[in-house]
């Protein structure tokens, strides 16, 4: 069994479906091996939406440090080539022991981060407190933001395309162009998104496959975009760049539910508890800050059925009805995308299951997989060299 840090796998990543309870396993796992938390859920980057995305607690982040949470506004943008750069320069800093106060992420210049007003000064770390008021820099002094000497960095989420970018590196592609992107939106509007969708199909299936739905409207004109100006599929170019870029070693794993109608039921409850800790007031304070717009443009779950039912659209019952049933058929196409990876340990949850036995199947695997231990070193040091470049 192991005790704590110094075995030689640099990062070990808890994915899978939302409301699985692989956050909870990854704040144990962090615990147990004394190390810290890189986050790979893309709307918990977000802050003033913590209850609506179940973004770890002030509680939690005492606990662990976490990366990557509550870091942009609303309004601010990050692509998963920009989060790959910084994700991987924060996972350099915590394998190097480092017991300096952690630094914000040195984001590109194209992706610096800008304060608002009615928001905290943007900096990586959770910014939030139990009374939901903003946190100073004088309270964030109580949240533990200074690495220990650890040989595991935990990443804990399911935006299965940050998985992707932080272990095997991702392409961002050229320039937006704007004249295309407008004509591309202009097209789904007259013919519908599908129509689009179609055409990925036909000059990039491999990237097609991988788009959620035809709701998917940014991934499926970005990939049109892409094709026009540089005449290749981004699935092409994402596997160039991948061969270039050295993946970052890594045992990931998942939570398997035997009965998907388990998994459903913990969603459905999980939606009902963020009701009950103000999810309802989190997207009315939101609406005040002038930020109904982005809750569109970022199609966090659940956050516009809760706006339709502040506009009087909806009622609250068949707003917490909508917003479970995104939330289960989200949790459908996560599963499908984690399960395409065949690197993935599916350690086994549901009914008489705990996150303590979790933990020990997990680090029971972690223990056996003498040969992934063994053979990191090697890639870990051209990594961590090609970081510090």
């Amino acid at each position: 069994m192991i005790t704590g840090p110094g075995n030689n796998v640099p990062l070990i990543a808890v994915v899978g479906p939302t409301g699985s309870g692989k956050s909870s396993l990854a704040l144990a796992l962090a615990e147990h091996l004394d190390t810290e938390i890189i986050s790979v859920d893309s709307m918990q980057f977000y802050r003033g939406m913590e209850i609506g995305t179940a973004a770890p607690t002030p509680d939690d982040q005492r606990r662990v440090p976490h990366h990557f949470v509550s870091f942009l506004n609303p309004d601010e943008e990050i692509t998963a080539g920009s989060y790959q750069e910084m994700a991987r320069e924060r996972v350099g800093q915590i394998l190097s022991g480092s017991k300096q106060e952690v630094p914000p992420p040195s984001f590109p210049r194209k992706w610096e981060s800008r304060t608002r007003q009615g928001y905290p000064e943007t900096t990586l770390a959770p910014r939030v407190r139990e009374d939901d008021a903003p946190l100073s820099r004088s309270d964030s002094e109580d949240l533990p933001l200074t690495t220990e000497k650890c040989r595991s960095a935990i990443a804990a989420g399911g935006s299965g395309m940050y998985v992707s970018a932080l272990i095997d590196g991702i392409f961002d592609g050229p320039s937006e162009d704007p004249a295309i992107r407008a004509r591309l939106y202009e097209e789904a509007e007259r013919r519908g998104n599908e129509y689009l969708l179609e055409r990925v199909r036909t000059v990039d299936p491999d990237y097609a496959a991988r788009i959620t739905g035809s709701n998917d409207l940014i991934r499926i004109v970005r990939a049109l975009e892409v094709y026009e100006i540089t005449g290749q599929p981004l699935s092409v170019l994402h596997r160039e760049h991948r061969e270039r870029t050295p993946s970052l070693p890594c045992l990931q794993f998942a939570l398997a539910y035997e009965d998907r109608q388990d998994l459903y039921n913990r969603i459905n409850r999980r939606v009902e508890q963020m009701i009950a800790a103000g999810w309802v007031e989190e997207v009315q304070r939101l609406i005040d800050k002038g930020c109904g717009p982005q809750l569109e443009r970022l199609k966090a779950l659940g956050f516009r059925e809760i706006a339709a039912h502040l506009r009087g659209e909806k009622t609250l019952g068949e707003a917490i009805t909508a917003a479970q049933m995104h939330h289960r058929r989200y949790a459908k196409r996560q599963l499908t995308w984690f399960r395409a990876d065949p690197r993935i340990h599916w350690i086994p949850a549901g009914p008489g299951t705990s996150t303590e036995s979790q933990l020990e199947a997990l680090l029971g695997v972690i223990e056996s997989d003498a040969d992934a231990a063994s053979s990191t070193d090697g890639v870990l040091h051209r990594f961590l060299s090609a970081g510090s470049q």
